[in-house]
């Protein structure tokens, strides 16, 4: 980290939530170029450029509780908790800024980057680009997108089992499907092309990549491989059972025939936005590629 307050290399993953994001960052975690601090999700930039407010002092304050009394009480070492201690200590401190943002990363020691896998960070708007762009010397960006249907289910069934009510999604009908997907906090995160509009006119092409979590499905080595390229970081040899763990699985509930058609016409023109972008989904999302094509 240099004297004038500016992050060397900063490499953000922006999203879509419910794309695998939570397993990347365990995989990439191990690598001994990538420093994460104890926060995966900072949300510095979301929490000042999106309408969703996410580092006020309880929520703060929320996150360092929970993260403490979460630790494995079997593997306790007086220092890790510490240092961990000392990292929360600064994370829950004001006044909350690019100082702030910037001393969160200030016990990296031989990486060459910082991490973030802030998911509201697809939101920013271009003032909040240009602070990103600011903010770092090197920027790389990376967000993985996914089937569109598939991914808003997965979605609606994370936050209605974390509330163990998962039965709701087997009795629900379409109205009551369609009413909690318009819920803010779920439909926001619905439609692609304007975020990735917003990046690729802020941002140089070298900066960012776009990915599909069907390419994760297919074949993970190779995606990892592909990042590790990207970032400009030596291969890794990553531990099998990290690479094959599932992280934020959530209860098998299958998706009712109806759902694929609740908003099937919205999905279809966002597909049509992507490709006025230039961006073509992999061949899992032939089903709306098709239908975009012929509208």
């Amino acid at each position: 980290m240099s004297n004038d307050k500016k992050i060397d290399n900063l490499f953000l993953s922006i999203g879509m939530m419910k794309t695998a994001t939570t397993w990347l960052y365990s995989v990439l975690d191990k690598h001994p170029d990538i420093y994460f601090s104890h926060e995966k999700e900072i949300h510095y930039f979301g929490h000042f450029f999106t309408p969703v407010i996410q580092l006020n002092r309880e929520m703060r304050f929320k996150r360092m509780l929970d993260s403490i009394m979460h630790d494995d009480q079997k593997q306790y070492n007086p220092q890790d908790l510490k240092m961990k201690l000392i990292w929360y200590s600064d994370y829950i401190s004001e006044p909350i800024n690019d100082n702030w943002y910037i001393n969160l990363f200030k016990n990296k020691t031989n990486e060459k980057y910082c991490a973030d896998f802030s998911n509201l960070t697809c939101h920013v708007n271009k003032e909040g680009w240009r602070r990103i762009k600011n903010i770092a010397r090197n920027l790389k960006v990376i967000i993985i997108l996914r089937h569109p249907v598939h991914r808003l289910f997965s979605h609606v069934n994370y936050h209605v089992t974390i509330f163990h009510e998962h039965q709701k999604l087997s009795n629900w009908s379409k109205s009551e499907y369609r009413k909690f997907c318009k819920k803010p906090f779920i439909w926001r995160n619905v439609f692609y092309a304007d975020i990735i509009k917003r990046l690729i006119t802020t941002l140089h092409e070298k900066q960012y990549r776009i990915y599909f979590y069907e390419e994760i499905i297919n074949n993970k080595n190779e995606f990892i491989e592909n990042i590790e390229e990207f970032l400009g970081i030596k291969k890794f040899k990553y531990p099998k059972n990290i690479l094959d763990n599932k992280v934020n699985v959530t209860k098998k509930v299958s998706m009712p025939n109806f759902f694929y058609d609740l908003f099937i016409d919205e999905f279809i023109n966002d597909v049509k936005n992507l490709s006025r972008l230039g961006i073509q989904p992999p061949k899992e999302w032939d089903d709306l590629n098709e239908c975009a094509k012929q509208s």
